[in-house]
This record gives structure tokens, C-alpha cells and sequence, in this order.
């Protein structure tokens, strides 16, 4: 049987991104988007790319989100990615050949930041510069971190 994928994404008034973010994960075979109490039609735009929305809006940090999210998920591979995040063509063909011959149980990525001017730019979680930062997805069991650079 083929690897599923789940792609696991934490949100709150993020209706004016979340749009492209959901387009470009559409190749996953399940979308999960875990809402922290939106009030500006985030949840109703996520329902039209996913059945599998929920709400958690007791905030209790990033972590724990991310985990509820998590605890959603059905697939064999998980991809956590932020609302306003993209996953393009290349990285997306590439996820799909380590689901098809994993050689690791969790792989790690390299996530670049577009702010307002333009300029590409790598960040961490925080949305501090950086020279280098990452994004992992991951099995049920992860061990080894090879890299995908996109």
C-alpha cells in the first residue's frame, strides 16, 4: 500500500494566507488545520480545502498546538508547516520520492522567508534571521535527519 501523507497546519486569523499554503499542500493525502479561535473566516476557508478542521482555542503555545494538530493526523508522514508557508513544485516532488523510497524516518528542509520587500531571506520559527533554518517532517519512529534542499 502507497505512504500517506498528512500536512498538519496551526492557524488563527490567518484567512488572508492560508488560501495559497492549502493550494500548494493539495498533492498530501490529508490536509489537517487546527484553528485557535479565528474571527476572520479562516475556519470557513479551510473547510473548503479540508474536511478535517478543528478548534482549539485554548492557547497554550506553539508546542502544544502543533502537537493537538498532530494527535489529527492519519497518514504514515506528517509535514507541520506555518500558515503562511508554501510548499513549491521541486520540494513537493521531492517529498513525494522520500515517501516513495524512504531511506530515513524524518527528513529536514530548509525554509527561505519572503518579507515585504522582497528580498528572500532564511528565518527561524520566531521569524528571526538567520543564516539557516529548518522545517522536519517525520514517520511515527524518527531516527535520522537526511536533508531536501528545495
Amino acid at each position: 500500500m502507497k505512504p500517506r501523507l498528512s500536512v498538519i497546519i496551526i492557524a488563527k486569523n490567518e484567512a488572508s494566507r492560508l488560501a495559497a499554503t492549502l493550494e500548494s499542500v493539495a498533492f498530501a493525502d490529508e490536509i489537517v488545520v487546527l484553528d485557535s479561535g479565528s474571527t476572520d473566516g479562516t475556519l470557513e476557508l479551510a473547510r473548503q480545502f479540508t474536511d478535517k478542521v478543528f478548534v482549539a482555542s485554548d492557547w497554550r503555545g506553539f508546542g502544544i498546538q502543533k502537537n493537538r494538530a498532530l494527535s489529527y493526523a492519519t497518514g504514515d508522514w506528517v509535514l507541520s508547516i506555518d500558515a503562511d508557508e508554501r510548499v513549491g513544485d521541486e520540494l513537493r516532488l521531492q517529498i513525494l520520492a522520500a515517501i516513495a523510497a524512504p531511506v530515513a524516518d524524518v527528513y529536514e528542509m530548509p525554509r527561505r522567508a519572503t518579507p515585504a520587500g522582497g528580498r528572500t531571506t532564511t528565518r527561524d520559527c520566531s521569524g528571526a534571521a538567520r543564516s539557516r533554518s529548518v522545517t522536519t517532517w517525520c514517520t511515527n519512529d524518527c531516527n535520522s535527519r537526511p536533508r531536501l534542499d528545495d
